[in-house]
């Protein structure tokens, strides 16, 4: 080193005395590599694992709606081989799809620990210390702690982790920093089955008018109507907004149209319920009184011969719709009334699915 009398050799002082001047001393910086030492495993089971396992158990991936299982932190020694002593972390869950229950701290079981605060889905630092010295040598595991949840809702549970409040410690050594410990492990459980029941109102509907020209409709009305009165025929349409309210991957089990008959003119009567195989319209068309008569067609509307009126007609006068009914129902008097049925079901189904268009549904 040039201008810089005496010598500096690695572990030892170098020092310049110069007149007037202090003494400066050099000391080397010995570089330190971090690597990891103890690494930390994440498995969900169905059942807990034996007390004193040394092995990883094998991952449970789906579980059912309202399902209990287990959620286990597994260590092991990666670096000096003398064994983990004890440590804490943070689990973090999908507060939306499980809910935290109990903590088990069976292995590190000297001062055990862990919180749940179920709002933002956390386990505080869960884990412990071992009373028999260094747990998770070489190619064996320790199980640190594990976590009892319930699946509460369909999708994909995340469980992932974070430094605790005290650091993992390994026999013999003592604490180690964070940054030792590897934390990127996280797994999922995918939870399916959960059974709700839905209500839907209506995205859109309307009512047509049997005429020739095809210029009455009721597109903003109260009312619909469906049968024959004694001015013309009608038919009610409706269509429903399935994708916006059921998951997709759903499956649904039991579909029902139910409709309330506030007035009517005739005795018993059969109405069929039929899958509408084209687009239509609800327009600003609105009938005053008992709306029987319908009114003005307003562009847009659906009507007997307009799909749209003003821009496109049906294929067939009446509407585009199944040739078989989806389900029928023997009405008579005032009351509410359902239709529901396999085909019913299934047309909801493929509708979720995309595998069909959906326009609803005709009652006629």
């Amino acid at each position: 080193m040039e201008g810089l009398r005496g010598w500096l050799r690695r572990g030892h002082r170098a020092r310049q005395r110069r007149p007037g001047t202090r003494w400066i001393a050099l000391e080397p910086l010995e570089p330190r590599i971090m690597m990891t030492t103890v690494d930390v495993a994440v498995v969900p089971v169905a059942e807990p694992s034996p007390d004193d396992s040394t092995t990883l158990p094998t991952a449970l991936m789906d579980a059912d709606f309202g399902e209990t299982y287990f959620v286990e932190l597994w260590v092991q020694d990666v670096g000096p081989g003398v064994g983990v002593t004890g440590g804490q972390v943070d689990l973090s869950y999908t507060t939306a799809l499980a809910n935290a229950t109990t903590v088990f701290n069976d292995d590190f079981d000297l001062f055990p620990s862990g919180t749940i605060d179920d709002d933002p889905g956390m386990v505080d630092d869960l884990g412990g210390g071992s009373t028999t010295g260094g747990l998770g040598i070489g190619a064996n595991f320790a199980r640190l702690a594990y976590v009892q949840v319930q699946a509460t809702a369909d999708g994909q549970a995340v469980y992932s982790l974070a430094p605790g409040s005290l650091q993992f410690s390994l026999f013999g050594i003592g604490n180690i920093d964070f940054a030792e410990v590897d934390l990127t492990d996280a797994a999922t459980v995918t939870h399916h089955g959960e059974v709700r029941t839905v209500t839907l109102n209506p995205l859109k509907d309307n009512t047509i008018y049997e005429d020739d020209m095809g210029v009455v409709s009721n597109g903003s009305g109260e009312h619909l109507f469906a049968g024959t009165s004694t001015i013309a025929a009608q038919r009610a349409l409706m269509a429903f907004d399935i994708a916006s309210v059921i998951p997709a991957g759903s499956t649904i089990l039991t579909s029902t149209v139910t409709l309330h008959m506030s007035r009517t003119l005739s005795a018993l009567e059969t109405v069929s319920l039929h899958r509408v195989k084209a687009d239509w319209g609800e327009g600003a068309s609105n009938a005053v009184g008992t709306e029987i008569g319908g009114a003005d067609v307003a562009p847009g509307d659906a009507t007997w011969q307009h799909a749209f009126f003003g821009t496109e007609p049906w294929a067939t006068p009446g509407g585009e719709f199944t040739t078989l009914a989806r389900a029928t129902r023997d009405v008579e008097g005032i009351g509410d009334y359902s239709w529901g049925s396999f085909s019913v079901t299934q047309d909801v189904q493929r509708w979720l699915d995309g595998e069909i268009a959906n326009y609803g549904w005709i009652l006629i």
